[in-house]
């Protein structure tokens, strides 16, 4: 930087004195620019431009500075960015407003929620498991995967257990299964839900699906 020459003149018979001005290379004042912490507005047009939020979700999740930070700390375990919005936006808000708390208070840290929306993300638990893994968190901290362990809630996905289950359903439901073979064939939902709700979200969907449905077809005949 640079500093221009003290100047002295008279004007209408007093002296008046021009303080040396100061001059930033513009490289300086980049840098000084750069150093700025990020504006809210800044931080709502980069969710939306960079991370692909909705305006809605970038506005909700940048109202709060420390809302935003523990968001943000959460998808860089995450790396998923509309399912950690949702958590954040809807379990931990949650959890603030019961509980008067600011975001790095809560038992469920950030790198908590990012670890559990990770395990969701990748089929290690369902998202039913994983609301309850959350609300454990919420009440007693440590990780999802130590959560899972303690409270044996890992998925249920091999096809001999899951399949003894299967029959059970649908012996106790004739009249959905009457349905489905009369080609009503959306009640396999019906039976998928009975299933989960059996085995307390832990059956795996993917496979409970394709058993329930290899067994009513199996009826058929």
């Amino acid at each position: 930087y640079s500093t221009a020459s003290l100047r002295t003149f008279s004007n209408d018979g007093r002296r008046m004195t021009v303080r040396p001005l100061l001059r930033l290379a513009p490289e300086m004042i980049k840098e000084e620019q750069q150093n700025l912490p990020e504006l809210p507005w800044e931080k709502e047009l980069r969710y939306t431009t960079e991370l692909g939020l909705s305006e809605a979700d970038a506005l909700v999740l940048t109202a709060d500075p420390e809302l935003a930070q523990y968001f943000e700390a959460a998808l860089v375990v995450s790396k998923e960015t509309k399912l950690t919005a949702n958590w954040v936006m809807t379990e931990v808000m949650r959890l603030i407003k019961e509980g008067d708390h600011h975001p790095e208070h809560l038992k469920v840290t950030a790198t908590s929620l990012g670890e559990l929306v990770a395990m969701i993300s990748k089929g290690d638990i369902s998202s039913a498991i994983g609301k309850q893994v959350f609300e454990i968190m919420a009440k007693k901290g440590g990780s999802p995967a130590e959560v899972v362990d303690a409270h044996n809630l890992k998925p249920i996905g091999d096809e001999e257990s899951l399949g003894k289950t299967a029959d059970e359903i649908i012996e106790e439901n004739p009249g959905p299964l009457k349905q489905y073979l009369e080609g009503k064939e959306s009640t396999l939902q019906f039976f998928v839900g009975q299933m989960m709700r059996k085995t307390k979200g832990r059956a795996d969907p993917v496979t409970a699906r394709e058993l329930l449905k290899t067994k009513l077809e199996e009826k058929r005949s």
